[in-house]
């Protein structure tokens, strides 16, 4: 018994309409594919973009410290037990530790506003880091992780070798930009031997590539890194920015606090 001709219009029909349905439907969800991975290029830029304001805060805060230090070497005397510039003075540039280097690289009296403890430490860490001719004759700054905490380090030539002068990175106020940022700012030493799982991808890729590392976190979280150099030229710290997940998705999208 053959078929309606009605009845096989109909099947086509239904046919047609389902491959309809079924080509909007994939059209929709590449669509919306399309827009997860547009969005997903969004945080990453945004997410780097807050990375380089925290990095040229610090910066800013290096290139500031430069110049008090070259105050503390212009004013220092050869042969005094301390700097040449008034204790009012060195509190009001926040230096912590002041250090003269001869011309080998090597201390030759260190001063802290804080005593021995802070002195011994810095005396530790330029013993076994001491800073080559080149890095004497050129002013500079760095970032030192010393008994578990960031330090500015400027280092600026003076007479015969250099004074290099240091303060403690304001922790406060970095939190303070991580919560404008509603992110979370971590440091680790870039050879600390017990980096958290992330920072050592981070440090591996730095070393392979040369650039620090863009992660994906467990918990759909996104962190970006930046090495910053010490005063001997080292890779010394490692900074992470860290988003949370719903970070760029309940209109957070401020950047411009700087």
């Amino acid at each position: 018994m053959r078929k309606r001709p009605s009845s096989i219009r109909r099947r086509i029909t239904t046919l047609i309409l389902f491959a309809s349905l079924s080509l909007t439907a994939v059209s929709a969800l590449v669509s919306v594919l399309v827009l997860l991975a547009g969005f997903s290029r969004l945080e990453e830029a945004l997410l780097r973009n807050n990375l380089q304001s925290v990095v040229g805060f610090v910066q800013a805060q290096g290139e500031l410290f430069l110049q008090a230090t070259r105050l503390v070497a212009l004013s220092e005397g050869a042969n005094s037990a301390q700097p040449g510039l008034p204790d009012e003075w060195l509190n009001a540039l926040r230096i912590e530790a002041l250090v003269s280097i001869g011309p080998s690289g090597r201390i030759e009296r260190l001063w802290s506003s804080d005593g021995a403890p802070t002195s011994s430490a810095w005396a530790v860490f330029l013993e076994a880091n001491p800073l080559p001719p080149e890095r004497i004759r050129s002013g500079q700054t760095g970032l030192v992780m010393l008994d578990g905490q960031v330090w500015l380090a400027a280092v600026q030539p003076n007479g015969e070798g250099a004074v290099m002068a240091a303060r403690r990175l304001d922790e406060a106020l970095l939190q303070q930009i991580a919560n404008q940022l509603q992110g979370s700012i971590r440091v680790h030493g870039f050879d600390d031997p017990h980096l958290p799982a992330d920072f050592a991808a981070a440090r591996e890729s730095f070393l392979q590539s040369g650039q620090a590392a863009l992660l994906t976190l467990p918990d759909q979280g996104m962190a970006a890194f930046h090495i910053f150099p010490g005063p001997n030229g080292q890779p010394a710290v490692i900074l992470q920015l860290v988003k949370p997940p719903d970070g760029f998705r309940q209109g957070r999208w401020n950047m411009a606090f700087f």
